[in-house]
């Protein structure tokens, strides 16, 4: 008969093996959360190109203009490109002054963009192309982008760091004047109240005499409040700079090169914020 050993697991060794499988189970779920959230956000237009490259146009068309009506959605490339897919569908079913109008939206957005020759039709990536070389970005579309320069973000930033930076970022001279004053003001008041109420301290704590330490108490306590008032002072020019930069609109300037006045029998109007980095808002 064969020998059987039976070995004893410590109870603490069993949990943490128990544990292993159960991690393991909520690792993979929040992965795979995480990626379904991932291409929940890149689906539809992913998609709509995948309809357009299979010539399922009205698949295609359904997608693209519920995007489109969403701008606020995307990214400035993301919406050239639904534009540019559009276009695409738009000529496929020769509805050529559709099309025409669908590339040069896309060309407003992003100058660069063009067709996939890989996928397109030599004849729509030639059209493209023709409506690129003739610069009609500024004439024949139906939607009109505006693109601002939006410098908020970036002046609250810098008055994050340095109180007026932002302001100064932002053309606001006079504002940036006052904080940048206020701030030196209220800093070098702070740091000088502070040595004032230390030395006030020890003054305090090195008396011997009866008499004056009262009077060299009250000195060190006055010393103390107004290091706390400074402070506080100081934290206020700090937060009201950093709140002004980053709701004051500042110098806001609209891109030249993305404004396009057009005529048309409809016009749509979309305004796309740049953050930094190009995206809608």
């Amino acid at each position: 008969m064969p020998e059987v050993k039976v070995t004893t697991v410590p109870s603490s060794r069993a949990a943490s093996t128990a544990l292993i499988p159960a991690l393991f189970v909520v690792l993979c779920t929040m992965l795979s959360v995480n990626a379904g959230s991932a291409q929940d956000i890149v689906r539809p237009l992913d998609r709509a190109e995948r309809a357009v490259e299979a010539l399922d146009y009205t698949r295609a068309r359904t997608e693209l203009e519920a995007l489109i009506s969403n701008p606020s959605s995307l990214t400035i490339a993301d919406l050239a490109r639904a534009h540019l897919l559009l276009g695409i569908v738009d000529y496929s079913e020769n509805n050529i002054q559709n099309a025409r109008s669908r590339f040069v939206s896309a060309l407003q957005l992003d100058p660069s963009i063009k067709p996939d020759p890989r996928t397109v039709s030599p004849k729509i990536v030639s059209f493209f192309g023709t409506l690129q070389a003739e610069a009609v970005v500024r004439s024949d579309a139906d939607i009109r982008y505006v693109t601002i320069v939006d410098n908020r973000p970036a002046a609250a930033l810098r008055s994050m760091v340095l109180p007026g930076w932002g302001q100064f970022y932002k053309g606001e001279r006079t504002k940036g004047f006052v904080a940048s004053t206020a701030w030196v003001g209220t800093s070098g008041a702070t740091v000088a109240s502070a040595i004032a109420e230390r030395r006030a301290r020890n003054l305090y704590l090195d008396e011997t005499d009866p008499n004056q330490v009262a009077a060299r108490f009250d000195t060190w306590n006055s010393r103390q409040k107004m290091r706390k008032t400074f402070l506080a002072s100081m934290a206020v020019v700090w937060l009201a700079a950093y709140v002004d930069a980053l709701a004051s609109p500042g110098d806001t300037r609209i891109a030249p090169s993305r404004l396009s006045v057009v005529p048309g029998q409809e016009l749509g109007v979309g305004v796309a914020w740049r953050f930094g980095e190009n995206r809608q808002h």
